[in-house]
């Protein structure tokens, strides 16, 4: 509120031509500086008559001579009126601004749902199945580039300012280059296809280059080396959590798969195709010697 009333104080200053030389030439290099120099155009356009009160005292006069009734002129008309819906209108308007600085924008994906994002630097980020990323638009990019990540998301990062994404498990903070994060809970990884990142989980901090990956769960790194490149035909796990794996393909289908009746914890390190349920729960059971059942959209494990 305080910041608010700041910027009501210089915009009446302004609009009264108050502001000293250095206050007005820093005014003018702020972002909004045009939208209220659009509004006080506007407002200089609206034209009032000049009232002549000797001129309408005579009307008036001769108004009651024949009888007719004199002109009401519309409280809305009144100059004070008007100025009053000025500064109103100002003020929603400041309010608006400063609302929408704030507002954060967010893109996410359903079951079974894929979508491209492109970022306001024309970086790109491709959003695997029930996942999400929220950034600060307004502030994007003139200082750093924050983002904040539920799911899966691969990256293709422009160089410019930090680049920094928020997940479960841990941080990750890029110049430029690409890379997938996997977030849940319980485990997440980061695999880099390009360039160079720098992964902190619980302080513990390892800078990853082309084919190197960690795994994260409760806090601990557990690095890892791959060769293949990044697909979205493909999703490929390096030493993952079966529970990790099967969590993938519940939400590529949206079907609920029952694993209570194997070992959730054992590693899996393969892929599968994202175009078929059976297919995909083949590819992933069939090395674990794990046997499946599909009924509708439950799938129970053995």
């Amino acid at each position: 509120m305080e910041e608010l009333n700041k910027d009501n104080d210089l915009l009446i200053r302004w609009i009264n031509g108050d502001l000293s030389d250095e206050k007005l030439a820093a005014f003018e290099q702020s972002d909004d500086f045009l939208k209220y120099k659009a509004i006080i155009t506007e407002v200089d356009q609206w034209q009032v008559a000049p009232l002549d009160l000797e001129k309408s005292f005579e009307e008036l006069e001769k108004k009651k001579l024949t009888g007719k009734k004199a002109k009401v002129i519309p409280w809305y008309n009144q100059p004070m009126v008007r100025w009053a819906a000025v500064f109103a209108f100002l003020a929603t308007a400041i309010v608006y601004f400063v609302v929408k600085s704030n507002e954060t924008t967010t893109y996410e994906t359903t079951f079974g749902e894929s979508k491209e994002v492109v970022l306001p630097d024309n970086s790109k980020v491709t959003l695997g199945p029930n996942s999400s990323i929220a950034f600060k638009r307004k502030s994007w990019g003139k200082k750093r580039r924050d983002i904040r990540q539920k799911g899966t998301a691969y990256y293709e990062v422009e160089k410019g300012t930090p680049f920094t994404v928020d997940f479960d498990q841990s941080k990750l903070t890029v110049l430029g280059t690409s890379f997938e994060i996997i977030s849940s809970p319980q485990f997440s990884a980061v695999s880099c296809y390009d360039g160079k990142v720098l992964v902190n989980a619980n302080d513990n901090e390892v800078t990853l280059t082309k084919g190197m990956g960690v795994n994260i769960k409760n806090k601990k790194i557990d690095p890892f080396n791959f060769k293949h490149s990044w697909s979205s035909d493909l999703k490929q796990f390096t030493s993952t959590p079966i529970s990790v794996v099967l969590e993938s393909i519940e939400n590529q289908y949206d079907i609920k798969i029952d694993a209570s009746q194997i070992n959730a914890e054992q590693l899996f390190t393969g892929a599968y195709i994202p175009n078929s349920k059976e297919k995909a729960l083949e590819m992933v059971c069939k090395p674990m010697n794990i046997s499946f059942k599909i009924d509708g959209q439950s799938v129970t494990l053995q």
